[in-house]
């Protein structure tokens, strides 16, 4: 009887640490359960719909690339998007175009060309004075994800996550970037 109870134990205790890790306080949603975070329309005429960067960068020298816009939106305030990527050396082979286009409805970004990284790709992202203090944010029901065309999200982890609904700023620092596809701010529902 011993002997079953301290292998039950430790049945336990082994499968008490296979448990899914959580990043950024949310688990695993249903595909149609979450929202992307607004940004604001722009206010007047503008020539660029959507804002990005494009620059070629050598995988085993590593780089940065960096997108920052400011525009009036149509509710008055100046917004600021900012956009820092880190490419470490080494995280991937050969020279590769690279282009990040700032979402023009959503705070998201979509990275191209679809790759996967040998070392991990830091990003600092945050947009500035956005109009979210009516949007739906609780606390632990957000958060920063790759998300799938499919709608399936995966929590991408980072050194730190922001939502400030009175001032509109979100920021996302050191998200760790395993692949390029799109990335955003959602909230579940």
């Amino acid at each position: 009887m011993r002997k079953i109870l301290v292998i039950l134990v430790l049945a336990g205790v082994v499968f008490s640490g296979c448990t899914d890790v959580k990043v950024n306080n949310t688990s695993q949603p249903e595909p149609g359960t979450y929202s992307l975070v607004p940004i604001p329309a722009r206010a007047g005429l503008s020539d660029e719909i959507k804002y990005s960067t494009t620059s070629t960068i050598n995988g085993a020298a590593g780089g940065k690339m960096t997108l920052t816009k400011t525009y009036l939106g149509v509710t008055g305030r100046q917004v600021t998007l900012n956009v820092v990527m880190t490419f470490p050396a080494g995280a991937f082979s050969g020279l590769k175009t690279i282009t990040i286009t700032a979402d023009d409805q959503y705070a998201a970004l979509t990275c191209t060309p679809s790759m996967v990284f040998a070392k991990t790709v830091l990003l600092d992202f945050s947009y500035k004075n956005l109009d979210i203090k009516n949007v739906y944010l609780p606390n632990n029901k957000n958060g920063f994800y790759y998300i799938a065309d499919s709608g399936y999200l995966e929590p991408i982890a980072s050194t730190s996550f922001l939502i400030d609904k009175n001032l509109g700023n979100l920021s996302v620092t050191a998200a760790q970037l395993k692949h390029f596809s799109r990335f955003g701010w959602t909230t579940l529902r």
